[in-house]
């Protein structure tokens, strides 16, 4: 037998095995439509408060069938299926142009792309938000139609599955992608964007800056001192560097070799080996009016 599809409200359609001529389907539970135990005022009470629960449309989880970023409206299947009086289960059908959730608020507000089997909930309103949805003002309603999903909201829940680091089970926030790789995490004294496990940049409340690339680490404390770590080399593409104060090399056990492709200037003087260049004097020369040649080259 070909499977029955509901309509927007989850009714089957009229003339299948399911429903008498002139009457609405009993889509409860796979039992009765009327609980034999429901005898006597209360119970009858019970059955027509059930049947009209039947037509009405609260929430379920239901899956993105298509998604339209630029206007934010999906396309949406609620998963909990119908079960018939003859305890077949029915899909239920897809409802079209939902409008997604997306919180926001002065002027920011935050979006997810939403691929088809992602999943959430759907939840239906009070009245007809036909007319709102394309005013977004106060409006009349379109129609008498309440709690039908024809008028829900799509509110989107990854659920589970998904991975967390250690660091951030008990005391953070984090925004991050299913498998944990690249995330934002935020803690009452810090923040921390991830990459991937070691490329990371951490700000702290305190002031200090820290980042990793790999073996490559810079850390920026409050006191004012930027420490630097970079395995191979650290290269500037730029026609000019200046420093307002002392430049040292040589601090750390590095071997404090410089190497200049250019010319060095300077306005004052320079020492090499605690001897000046512009006031040293040269041993064993005879008295003279002459000049001392050009210093002879060397290692």
């Amino acid at each position: 037998m070909e499977p029955l599809i509901p309509d927007g409200r989850g009714a089957l359609p009229p003339g299948s095995p399911q429903v008498r001529d002139g009457q609405k389907p009993a889509c409860v539970q796979g039992m009765p439509s009327r609980d034999p135990a429901d005898d006597g005022f209360a119970g009858m009470l019970r059955t027509v408060f059930n049947k009209l629960l039947q037509n009405v449309d609260g929430c379920l989880p239901a899956r993105v069938i298509s998604y339209d970023r630029k206007k934010n409206v999906a396309t949406v299947q609620p998963i909990i299926q119908l079960v018939a009086e003859t305890g077949e289960n029915v899909s239920r059908a897809a409802v079209a142009s939902v409008p997604v959730l997306a919180l926001g608020g002065g002027e920011f507000f935050i979006n997810f792309p939403l691929k088809p089997g992602d999943l959430g909930w759907i939840v239906a309103n009070d009245r007809d938000i036909s007319h709102y949805k394309e005013r977004l003002a106060e409006v009349r309603p379109n129609t008498f139609r309440k709690k039908s999903f024809e008028d829900g909201l799509f509110v989107p829940d990854i659920l589970r599955n998904y991975t967390i680091a250690d660091e951030d089970l008990d005391a953070n926030m984090v925004i991050q992608h299913r498998d944990g790789k690249v995330r934002v995490a935020v803690w009452p004294d810090r923040v921390k964007v991830s990459a991937k496990a070691d490329t990371w940049l951490e700000v702290n409340s305190d002031g200090t800056i820290t980042g990793t690339a790999g073996d490559s680490r810079l850390k920026i404390d409050s006191e004012g001192t930027i420490t630097g770590t970079a395995p191979l080399k650290v290269f500037f593409d730029t026609p000019l560097v200046e420093f307002a104060g002392v430049f040292r090399s040589g601090v750390g056990g590095g071997g404090g070799e410089s190497l200049i492709g250019g010319t060095l200037r300077s306005t004052g003087d320079q020492i090499a080996g605690g001897v000046s260049t512009m006031h040293h004097t040269h041993p064993g020369i005879q008295p003279g009016n002459g000049n001392t040649a050009e210093p002879a080259g060397g290692s």
